[in-house]
């Protein structure tokens, strides 16, 4: 269960105890990191070293824009 922002925080938790899983919060929850089970959080936020925390440095992804669609493959993003 992959979420960012503040806004998705209990959502996702909520969604782990119902359904099981692991969550992992991309950028500084508001929340208590141990409540996560990996926190990728951006350099510049100083995070602490913990275990379960990833420093990340720039952009996290490597998607470039394109024209083409395909009808049988998604993305579910919720945030």
């Amino acid at each position: 269960i992959i979420g960012a922002g503040h806004g998705t925080h209990f959502p996702m938790l909520c969604a782990q105890r119902a359904r099981g899983g692991k969550t992992i919060v991309i950028m500084k929850p508001g929340l208590p990191y141990s409540w996560f089970d990996y926190c990728l959080i951006p350099e510049h936020d100083k995070p602490p070293r913990k275990k379960n925390i990833i420093t990340t440095r720039g952009a996290i992804n490597t998607i470039t824009p394109t024209n083409n669609h395909s009808i049988d493959q998604g993305m579910i993003m919720i945030g």
